[in-house]
């Protein structure tokens, strides 16, 4: 989870928030390499970590996060809606 503690790139993309690299110019995430282990590391792990402008997003961030939980049976209803009228022929 993303709360200002590292995380490696495949946590972040299991949990939906993969963050892409153009975001790192902004200035919210701070991307490192991950010490390596003997000669290297494979697959390559890269941490992620909030810099003290992207945790200033973090009650943004929750409050989406609370608004998405609170509406998901009008978003699932919407998206059987979709589904249902929108399949082709």
């Amino acid at each position: 989870m993303v709360s200002g503690n590292c995380t490696t790139l495949g946590e972040l993309r299991s949990a939906g928030k993969y963050v892409p690299h153009d975001e790192e110019s902004h200035g919210y995430p701070h991307r490192s390499p991950a010490p390596r282990r003997g000669s290297r590391t494979v697959p390559v792990r890269v941490d992620y970590d909030l810099t003290p402008l992207g945790r200033t997003l973090m009650p943004l961030i929750s409050a989406t996060k609370s608004w998405a939980e609170s509406h998901m049976p009008e978003v699932t209803t919407a998206r059987t809606t979709y589904d249902n009228t929108s399949a082709p022929a």
